[in-house]
């Protein structure tokens, strides 16, 4: 706040490091001491007299006695530099470098001048255009709520004053036979609710509770017009209060209100992030900006009653100041990459970088034996034509493919855009379930939600667990063979490395309770880690760059696999150029290939975040 910039005399972070040799955590200082130190709680006879004190300390220490602040005041200062001496010897194996790159200490020590560039900096945003989504959204959410109200209280359900808000009476309204008697999905605790009932009545857990979640509403929507207005209704009111409602508005379940209520006096918002996940992707906090979302839904076209009526998304309130363009720059379909490069799986491979192949259509009909056929019921020219038709013009490409329909083993057809709004959806979620150790029921809520179809979630579950099958056997073998490797780590040899050296590390005793847990976290780490750790060395890139071209581009977001800038209007092409010289060209070392990785990267110019500059 007063342009002091300390960042060249940090030299080190006892609680990143910590983070480092131990991504559990806890980080604290309290915690680093007594591990580290024999000072124990030195703190304690500082915190028992404040605590008998606290009017009088309400501005500060200043009221403590001498005879306590002074030692604590030492002891505090003193501890750091004992924990890092301690930290040293567990620290070397971080501090090598990493072939042409910093080793991952170094990596981790630069982030942190990186973060304090996106926290000082900020984004700013267009409050006029927050309080025009603030006023569409409370409207339309009034709207439903009062629909909603009408129809809990019609005779035929006989529930007047329902507040959706409230769980039991979201349970009670539909599962309870006085009102609409609907079959719940699943516990509260997420195991199936007819498999739980299915077995003998002694060894039902009787205290088990029906879920409402999101899954649960997103199945039941097409069994009754209540369960559907209550779906819609608690997903505008959600993007009400965790993005829009005001300070003013705030009540016990806002937690202090939306975006509004995190606009600083310069008119920008400064959210905080963090380096210490387990995977080394950056958390966000005060507000969360991974979490806005990323393009328009069908179910806000539904909701505000037509695309044309959908209020613009949320997160184009952030523009760029006077003079200046938004820059996003992300590694395209990152983790596949990763998991194709790690497990050498050649299929993967090849999907995700020949033009003509798509992952997840390679995928769907792999794992549902369709067959692929022209309008006149022949089989299509031969893979090889139609790639070198799609290497030459990739227009005359898809035009040929929309003709295309699809023959499953039942006889059934599907166009090009039924097969893409249905079967291609649950590869895909497959595509990206899988790594993260989503299971079939799972996945198949997912699908059902995106895509509305009317298969009962009993037999969309068994189409899902065979495409599952299939992916794994028959489809991408390789790379499930690399992730039933990552998860037999847990237990020997106890961790699991990626790349760039990030470990994560498991209890030399592990409960077997929590083994499975546990397996997919190993299965998920090495490829979620990986892209961080790229997208950390990128942001040290793109700071050296720009200190040797003195462009002045202002790095105000990072998002997972994505980097955002705010650069001047006459600097677009050379901030174009730099994404590619840094982002672009870095090579991930691959421990089963001679070559290393190099992940593509698509860059947009926005004149907001998520309007692209026509």
């Amino acid at each position: 706040s007063y342009d002091i910039d300390i960042r060249d005399n940090v030299v080190y972070d006892t609680m990143l490091a910590e983070h480092t040799v131990n991504e559990t955590g806890p980080f604290g200082l309290t915690e680093c001491t007594l591990k580290y130190t024999k000072f124990g709680r030195y703190d304690m006879d500082l915190q028992n007299w404040v605590a008998e004190h606290k009017a009088e300390c309400i501005h500060g220490y200043g009221p403590v006695p001498r005879d306590i602040l002074l030692p604590y005041g030492a002891t505090d200062v003193d501890a750091p530099l004992a924990i890092a001496a301690a930290q040293m010897a567990e620290m070397e194996e971080f501090m090598e470098p990493r072939g042409q790159y910093p080793s991952l200490w170094d990596t981790v020590m630069y982030t942190q001048r990186m973060l304090y560039e996106l926290e000082m900096t900020g984004m700013e945003l267009d409050e006029q255009r927050l309080k025009d989504l603030c006023e569409a959204y409370h409207g339309r959410l009034t709207e439903l709520e009062n629909r909603l109200k009408v129809l809990a209280a019609a005779p035929e359900v006989g529930y007047p004053n329902f507040n959706y808000r409230s769980t039991p009476q979201v349970q009670r309204l539909l599962f309870d036979k006085k009102h609409l008697g609907m079959i719940p999905i699943k516990t509260t605790k997420g195991r199936p609710w007819k498999e739980m009932h299915m077995q003998p009545e002694k060894q039902q857990d009787i205290v088990a509770k029906p879920s409402t979640d999101k899954n649960t509403l997103d199945i039941l929507q097409d069994q009754h017009p209540i369960a559907k207005l209550l779906r819609q209704v608690r997903k505008l009111d959600t993007a009400y209060k965790v993005f829009l409602k005001t300070d003013e508005e705030a009540d016990e379940s806002t937690s202090g209100g939306g975006i509004g209520s995190k606009i600083w006096p310069d008119g920008r918002m400064h959210a905080h992030f963090s380096q210490l996940a387990e995977t080394g992707r950056f958390r966000h906090s005060k507000p969360n900006v991974a979490n806005w979302p990323k393009r328009a839904e069908s179910d806000m076209a539904e909701i505000f009653g037509g695309k044309d009526k959908v209020p613009p998304l949320i997160r184009t309130i952030v523009v760029p100041s006077d003079g200046y363009y938004l820059m996003e720059a992300d590694f395209c379909q990152a983790e596949l990459f990763v998991l194709a490069a790690l497990s050498g799986d050649q299929t993967m491979w090849d999907a995700l970088t020949t033009p003509g192949k798509d992952l997840h259509d390679m995928t769907a009909i792999s794992a549902f034996q369709l067959q692929v056929l022209k309008p006149d019921g022949e089989t299509p020219q031969n893979e090889d034509e139609l790639l070198a038709m799609a290497a030459s013009d990739f227009d005359a490409f898809e035009k040929y493919q929309k003709q295309l329909y699809y023959l499953d083993q039942r006889g059934h057809k599907l166009s090009r855009g039924d097969f893409k709004s249905g079967i291609r959806v649950s590869a895909k979620n497959l595509n990206f379930g899988i790594p993260y150790g989503r299971g079939a029921l799972d996945i198949a809520r997912q699908v059902k939600g995106e895509t509305g179809v009317d298969t009962a979630i009993e037999v969309l579950e068994q189409e899902i667990a065979q495409m599952m099958e299939a992916w794994k056997t028959v489809t991408y073998p390789d790379a499930w063979r690399y992730m039933e490797e990552c998860a037999s780590c847990v237990e020997d040899p106890g961790y699991i490395v990626n790349p760039w050296g990030r470990k994560r590390r498991f209890p030399a005793k592990v409960d077997r309770k929590l083994l499975p847990g546990m397996q997919r976290q190993a299965q998920n780490f090495p490829i979620q880690s990986t892209v961080a750790d790229t997208c950390m060395i990128a942001m040290q890139l793109i700071d050296e760059y720009r200190a040797r071209t003195g462009l002045r581009f202002k790095i105000v977001n990072q998002i997972h696999d994505a980097i955002i800038v705010e650069l001047p209007k006459d600097e677009v092409e050379e901030t174009k150029q730099m994404f590619r010289d840094t982002m672009g060209k870095i090579d991930i070392p691959i421990s089963n290939s001679d070559q290393p990785l190099r992940l593509d990267i698509d860059i947009e110019l926005m004149t907001r975040w998520g309007e692209k500059e026509k």
